[in-house]
């Protein structure tokens, strides 16, 4: 087998050296590569050749964003090759650290489409990074959207900002800049560097300064209060204000000169800056600007939905400042004035008459607030009666129909998240038949695929027909795979939404189930666990915690009857082998059925006058295992061969068709015996002598060859005997340099001996199927030890130090298949007797070799052809022994 040559680096453009288990690393740049990843983007690949861009597992692209606290560069992250923000501190002060830590920590808790995800917080070389999603797009500072879309984006962020709220998450740093509208048209909340558990209330940092941005700040935050929901409701009246006007709230020389102002004095009335603001716009604004958190919005929903009413064109909540409000806050600011007599009387009676006029308006509107709430509850509409509860509540307290707020707020809460839900498994459902459509599409094609490659020749220049086929397989693939990833995400969200939603964490549940059992009969054992964790996530009741103990059940019988049968079962050793362990006795055969775990077994059977028989077993889910298991005497059997019984087996590699078996979960062969090594150099070498002393001719041309060197590895002294020089220490190494024609011509010689001796048996070459079995057993292991490769296990390039040569075989223990055969994954590439159906020539091979150092060649469903005439030397053979009858 041809090893491909190594790729480049893509980060500074050196060539990889061989690859490392999994991996390629640069020995230039230290860069790391999975095996199989394709070329980076062309701005990573060029950013990536300045050793100043290399950052840990990152490549830093450009420079996006800095300030006093740190600096933002959009880079690549290699390891899961995606582009990501990664923020830097400027110091590493332990304040500023904590703060950079806290962000982290708490925009982590926060799981919401329109809050920019954090990934990791780390440190790589003395400097602390924080890492999050990367959005392409421009700040709301930058681009100030048309009043219509600043509205809808701040009714976007205000429910964004409660949602932060829900999670006991107080913002304290809410302004344009922070607010980033992506080209997706999403707009997202960034920047939890100042953010803090609702629950502890505190503004200051610790040497107690207060932290925020003055223009954007609530006035309890500027006065170093605690901080509640409505402080940052106050920040983000602050924001639609300059978005609506093109300025803060408030402005001066100096933030000092900001904060006074804040707390001192009333913004100036936007329609006083621009008529064309709708009055209730004005008036939602300067809900949210008061200075009493008290008369703010109770929260950033409250302040979203009186967005959402105007923006639908419905009545607004919120209410024009009054008369005796307006007096007080006068009065506030005019301290001094307030002293004189006239302005306190006048104030007096404006209010007495206010209070008087309120009176009236007020029994009026508490008789309207409640029948509107009732009509809207008939009606089913319950968010807007939780609102008209809640503004009784305001009105009258102590009215009964004010209890039902909370029942109302309950119920509107449950209703926001079903239609939200909804409309995420909408979408689900678009992409799920989009999904499935897509997959028969896939199959009808893979089915083509095959169909052209049998038909075609593989050495045949113009395959266009099967190209075409090959293209639109990888377009499906993509799409399918870009539909799985909005179908997933939608019930995942809808899911998250409402957890009670009646579809969406069904499908999730039955979609990972299904997963799981296909990842379990592929033996993919990581994928099976992540599909298991996931189907607990979204199995709140617990209907499917039994079906994850998977059993089978085994029937045994020995041919004769009354073997002793003994069960072990295939574990894990500390080296990673899977070994046979945990023995228990069965019984004598036949042994009736039995409950097993699903799992991999290793049966023995033991009779008196017989060999004893290692028969793997494979129990499947829900599978009903009945094995008749053959007995064969020693003599049968034969010295230095081994018995593989008849069943079933796994055979190929899913994941790697090109180069390995085709994959096949029900591959069967009968009984078979087949050597327990390769044939050794001593055992060819009397084979040349005996057909030397009957044709010298014949024997030259079955010697051992190294087309490398243009001649023969071995040669015949006069006599007809091998010279010694030839074979000394050599004698147990396994023959190479053989061709395939020179493989059958020894099978012919040992059956003519057997028959010379009276033995009814034939010996011949194994079929690949017959070799792969005795290599892996029946459970699907890729390495004849279990499923882990190490060069110390076998006999590779990479399995000594150099020089690297053969060993006589045996050497390497660990190299041994479950039945006992050994040096199946290394030593030689062996001979097996298969013909390529449209190119006979070429003869099958099985295996690796000494000369080998890509560690994936010595997975046992590795296979190749070569020409039956042609010899290498990595390649050698083992037979198989046959009898005639019985």
């Amino acid at each position: 087998m041809v090893q491909a040559e190594a790729p480049l680096c893509p980060a500074c453009g050196r060539r990889f050296e061989r690859p490392d288990e999994e991996t390629y690393e640069c020995r230039a740049c230290k860069v790391r590569v999975r095996i199989g990843e394709g070329d980076l983007p062309p701005e990573v690949r060029d950013a990536g050749r300045k050793p100043e861009a290399r950052f840990g597992k990152f490549v830093l692209v450009r420079q996006v964003g800095s300030g006093g606290f740190g600096a933002v560069y959009r880079a690549w992250q290699t390891d899961l090759r995606r582009f990501v923000a990664l923020k830097f501190l400027h110091t590493q002060e332990p304040e500023d650290l904590a703060r950079f830590r806290r962000e982290a920590q708490i925009a982590a808790r926060l799981q919401h489409p329109h809050i920019v995800p954090v990934f990791e917080v780390g440190e790589q070389d003395g400097r602390s990074y924080l890492s999050m999603e990367f959005v392409e797009g421009r700040t709301l500072r930058e681009i100030r959207p048309d009043p219509r879309k600043s509205l809808e984006a701040m009714q976007t962020v205000a429910l964004a900002v409660h949602y932060a709220h829900e999670q006991g998450i107080v913002h304290r740093d809410l302004k344009p800049h922070n607010l980033m509208l992506g080209t997706d048209g999403r707009v997202r909340v960034m920047d939890f560097g100042l953010a803090r558990p609702l629950r502890g209330g505190a503004t200051l940092t610790g040497s107690g300064t207060v932290v925020g941005t003055p223009a954007y700040m609530a006035p309890e935050q500027a006065a170093g209060l605690p901080c509640d929901a409505r402080s940052d409701v106050y920040s983000l009246g602050a924001t639609l204000y300059e978005l609506l006007c093109g300025h803060p709230p408030f402005t001066g020389e100096s933030p000092l000169e900001v904060l006074d102002r804040a707390r001192s004095q009333d913004p100036v009335s936007l329609r006083k800056i621009d008529p064309a603001i709708h009055p209730e716009v004005e008036t939602i604004v300067a809900k949210a600007l008061e200075k009493d958190a008290v008369r703010r919005y109770k929260s950033a929903r409250a302040l979203a939905e009186d967005l959402r009413r105007h923006l639908a064109g419905e009545p607004i909540l919120a209410r024009p400042t009054g008369p005796l409000v307006r007096i007080g806050k006068w009065v506030r600011r005019r301290r001094a004035l307030s002293a004189a007599l006239a302005v306190i009387l006048v104030g007096l009676l404006v209010a007495a008459g206010a209070l008087a006029a309120n009176a009236i308006r007020s029994r009026r509107e508490v008789a309207r607030v409640v029948r509107d709430a009732e009509a809207a509850e008939r009606e089913g509409r319950f968010r807007d009666a939780r609102d008209l509860y809640a503004r009784l509540k305001t009105l009258d307290r102590s009215h009964p129909a004010a209890a039902r707020f909370h029942d109302m707020d309950r119920a509107a809460e449950a209703q926001e998240r079903r239609r939200e839900a909804d409309k995420y498994v909408l979408m689900g459902r678009h992409a799920r038949e989009e999904y499935e459509n897509l997959s028969l599409e896939i199959e009808r094609l893979e089915q083509k695929q095959r169909d052209l490659s049998k038909s075609i020749p593989s050495h045949e220049a113009k395959k266009q027909p099967l190209w075409d086929v090959e293209s639109m397989l990888d377009r499906k693939r993509q799409e399918r795979s870009d539909g799985r990833s909005v179908m997933l995400s939608s019930y995942a969200r809808a899911a998250a939404a409402d957890p009670d939603h009646p579809e969406a964490k069904p499908f999730l549940r039955e979609y990972y189930w299904t997963e799981f059992l296909r990842a379990e009969a592929a033996g993919d054992q990581e994928r099976a666990a992540e599909c298991r964790l996931l189907v607990a996530l979204y199995d709140t009741a617990g209907r499917y915690k039994d079906r994850f103990d998977a059993k089978g059940t085994l029937e045994l019988t020995s041919i004769p009857p009354g073997a002793q049968a003994e069960l072990l079962r295939y574990e894990e050793a500390s080296d990673r082998r899977l070994v046979a362990q945990s023995p228990r006795i069965l019984g004598t055969c036949p042994i009736p059925s039995m409950v097993l775990p699903a799992g991999s077994y290793l049966a023995v059977l033991r009779k008196a006058g017989f060999r004893d028989v290692r028969y793997p077993v494979l129990i499947g889910r829900d599978t009903a295992l009945s094995a008749k298991v053959r007995l064969y005497t020693e003599d049968e059997i034969g010295r230095d061969f081994v018995y593989v019984p008849a069943g079933r087996f796994i055979r190929g590699d899913n994941s790697s068709p090109v180069g390995f078996s085709e994959y096949d979960p029900n591959a069967v062969v009968d009984d078979f015996f087949i050597g327990r090594f390769e044939v050794t150099c001593e055992e060819y070498r009397a084979f040349v002598e005996s057909r030397a002393r009957a044709n010298r001719k014949e024997a030259q041309d079955l010697l051992p060859r190294d087309p490398e060197r243009q001649g023969y590895i071995w040669g015949l002294e006069p006599d007809g005997t091998v010279g010694a020089k030839y074979i000394q220490g050599m004698e147990k190494w396994a023959i190479m340099g053989i061709s395939g024609d020179n493989a059958a011509a020894y099978c012919t010689w040992r059956t003519e001996q057997a028959r010379a001796r009276g033995e009814k048996v034939l010996y011949r070459l194994p079929t690949l199927a017959e070799w792969e079995k005795a290599a892996r057993g029946v459970d699907g292991r890729p390495f004849p030890w279990g499923r882990h490769f190490d060069w110390s296990f076998t006999s590779g390039y990479r399995s000594r130090p150099t020089p690297t040569l053969p060993v006589d075989v045996g050497t390497f223990a660990k190299d041994e298949s479950p039945y006992g055969v050994r040096d199946m994954a290394g030593s030689q590439v062996e001979w097996c007797r298969d013909r390529w159906a449209t190119a006979p020539d070429n003869q099958g091979l099985a295996g690796s070799s000494w000369m080998h150092s890509d560690w994936r060649c010595f997975r046992v469903s590795a296979h190749d052809y070569g020409n039956h005439e042609s010899a290498h030397a990595s390649h050698g053979f083992r037979v198989v022994r046959v009898l005639e009858q019985r």
